[in-house]
């Protein structure tokens, strides 16, 4: 692995996420050409927060994750998050049932993909960075917070962490 760039994987979207964002994004068009049509300041308003809605939806939503020599690293367009390797104490990957009945508790659930907190009725409170529910790895740091992620190739990812000389969690 290179120390400077990572070994980078993509963040694809599922078929869900593809229509939400589409449907949002035509509704933002159609609103947009009612409001031009209208010509009154309340409907323009009303798309130009949608407008705001939607850019910083972008701003947060991961764009593909890239594993460092001790990092975990969420690329997103506005901020990128970092996970060191030495603050995971476990790693495991998710099927779909695994989370059980989720509620989002802050954040986005469709548009971009999905990412803020959330709650699960099997693992309990949680923070999401993904854009599909399929290749989920959930890491766990010393604190015992939980982050989800959607790696495109996951079993590279979790082979690549669990072998980092700095990755002192659970070997698995």
């Amino acid at each position: 692995m290179d120390t400077k760039t990572g070994k980078k994987y993509s963040a694809r979207w599922s078929g869900l996420v593809w229509a939400v964002t589409g449907f949002i994004f035509a509704m933002f068009v159609v609103l947009l050409i009612l409001a031009i049509a209208l010509a009154h300041w309340v409907p323009l308003i009303f798309v130009v927060l949608l407008g705001v809605f939607i850019v910083a939806a972008f701003l947060f939503a991961p764009q593909s994750y890239t594993l460092t020599e001790s990092a975990v690293i969420i690329n997103r367009p506005g901020f990128s998050l970092k996970i060191p390797f030495e603050s995971i104490t476990q790693m495991r990957r998710l099927d779909k049932g695994d989370l059980g009945s989720v509620m989002r508790v802050a954040g986005m659930g469709g548009l971009f993909g999905f990412w803020g907190r959330f709650q699960s009725s099997t693992i309990g409170p949680f923070k999401c960075y993904m854009t599909r529910n399929d290749n989920m790895v959930l890491l766990q740091d010393r604190a015992g917070e939980k982050i989800i992620l959607s790696p495109s190739n996951l079993n590279d990812f979790v082979e690549t962490i669990m072998h980092s000389k700095n990755y002192t969690g659970d070997k698995q």
